[in-house]
């Protein structure tokens, strides 16, 4: 682009030798780099200027307004207004430059160490810039590091008043930008905890599988089915098979870790063995419901949710430890009955480790047609034992922070929705009970149309329960279903 007085020269020489006015036109368009109207403008501007000088002020240096928004701010440039454009002359460029009024804030913004405090190189990389025309670019704006970061013609239009609040609701924006910017990164790293959670659990049960050598089972004939004979229905609820307890450390309870648990694994058998083997009654099935939280943990130490316990053994040993004890439970238990039925619905502390657990029993098992696994994917389930509908739940979901009710009127309501669902699938059933666990305490309550039973835990201590004063007796239990109904609540303490 010309220099203002230098182009009112040339124009003057054109009018002179007679020039075309379309090609005089044509040539300031040209050299200013405007569109049509514009350019017009600017060619009528300078011609009445020329035949009207005491009239019409000079197109100058100084920042004056043609009417149509080009105003002439310097020889090194123009800015339109109207469709807020920059018309730059730069020496390493051979055509002017044209660049948006928003951009050019934007670089304002970007370069000055007020806002984002970008080097010269970031500039250029950010904004399409060369770094010659960047060096030059600068110079013509007198951008600088310490400057506000305002154009010219920002700080012109606007008060000082207006000009401070742009500058704050800038930096609000970059305050709620980096905020963005950091919840997006969290939610990231969150995504990232859950694909390693998940690679992690896939591990964990590899790592376990790979190394477990457990007793050999030998294909098995079918039994002799036995007609219109009782259930022994044995509960294995909140085990917590990795917790820890030093006596020591609390007011109350007994020493407790895995190699107890186990123990008390195999003397719960025991007593069972002992229960049957005592009695004359025929049973038809012996039933196995495993209520959740067999494990103390799911993964690293933590529950589903994520909470973090105190535990023996986690992981891989913890996993190896539970599939030894259980195997042998069911199996020793499977030989007391000529069928042997296994109910699994997991708990808020191990959620789907025990899920993988039990299935590895199930293929263990595979040999033997006297054993079946019912396991279930859902927080609570419905079978129907011996015309018995029974929901079986742990308590506690482990996904989220929710559990069964209190024993109130709410659970009533609760519990009756459930079996109301589903009334087409029970309505053989000559009675209904709920069997959970969770809470560590026995209750069993008549609530009218149904039982609501919630056994006990084998756990002899932990600093969780003795901190808050929930003290229980350890124990497990059992039912005897028949005819229909629940003939007998057996209890087994340890």
């Amino acid at each position: 682009m010309s220099n203002s007085n230098s182009l009112n020269e040339q124009v003057k020489a054109l009018l002179s030798a007679g020039e075309k006015e379309t090609n005089i036109r044509k040539f300031v368009r040209k050299e200013l780099g405007l569109g049509k109207s514009q350019g017009n403008a600017v060619y009528n501007k300078i011609k009445n200027q020329l035949y009207f000088p005491s009239s019409v002020p000079p197109v100058s240096t100084s920042k004056s307004d043609d009417g149509n928004g080009l105003s002439f701010v310097s020889d090194k440039y123009c800015y339109n207004q109207n469709t807020d454009t920059y018309v730059i002359n730069l020496k390493n460029h051979k055509a002017p430059l044209c660049i948006s009024g928003a951009k050019h804030r934007a670089i304002c913004r970007s370069y000055s160490s007020w806002i984002d405090d970008l080097t010269a190189n970031e500039i250029c990389v950010k904004y399409s810039l060369t770094p010659e025309v960047f060096s030059e670019y600068r110079k013509i704006f007198g951008l600088t590091k310490d400057r506000e970061p305002l154009s010219i013609e920002e700080i012109v239009a606007d008060t000082i008043d207006g000009n401070i609040q742009s500058i704050i609701e800038e930096k609000r924006f970059k305050i709620y930008q980096g905020y963005e910017k950091e919840l997006w990164k969290d939610t990231q790293n969150k995504a990232n905890k859950w694909d390693n959670l998940t690679a992690k659990t896939l591990d964990t049960l590899r790592a376990s599988l790979e190394s477990w050598n457990g007793p050999e089972c030998e294909s098995s004939s079918k039994n002799v089915e036995v007609k219109n004979g009782l259930t022994f229905c044995a509960s294995i609820s909140d085990s917590h098979i990795g917790e820890i307890f030093n006596k020591n450390e609390a007011f109350y309870g007994k020493e407790f870790n895995s190699k107890i648990a186990c123990q008390i694994m195999d003397d719960y058998f025991d007593k069972i063995y002992q229960t049957v083997s005592s009695r004359s009654d025929k049973f038809s099935l012996g039933a196995i419901t495993i209520l959740g939280d067999y494990l103390h943990s799911c993964i690293g130490g933590f529950t589903r949710k994520g909470t973090h316990v105190h535990s023996e053994v986690i992981d891989q040993e913890m996993f190896r430890i539970g599939l030894d004890a259980l195997i042998r439970f069911i199996n020793n238990f499977s030989n007391l009955f000529p069928e042997t039925k296994v109910y699994v619905t997991v708990g808020n502390h191990d959620s789907v480790i025990l899920t993988y657990l039990v299935i590895a029993a199930e293929k263990y098992f595979n040999p033997n047609p006297n054993i079946e696994f019912i396991i279930s994917d859902a927080w609570a389930s419905l079978h129907k034992i011996n015309n018995v509908a029974v929901v079986m739940t742990h308590g506690g979901l482990d996904k989220l922070n929710q559990s069964l009710p209190p024993i109130s009127p709410r659970l009533k309501t609760f519990i009756q929705q459930l079996f109301l669902t589903r009334a087409e699938e029970i309505v053989d059933c000559k009675s209904r009970i709920v069997i959970s666990g969770h809470k560590h305490v026995y209750s069993h309550i008549d609530m009218g149309s149904f039982d609501f039973y919630c056994f006990g835990s084998s756990v002899r201590g932990n600093n969780y329960s003795d901190s808050l004063g929930l003290y229980s007796t350890p124990r497990q239990n059992c039912l005897i279903l028949g005819d229909g109904k629940v003939l007998e609540t057996l209890h087994y303490y340890f």
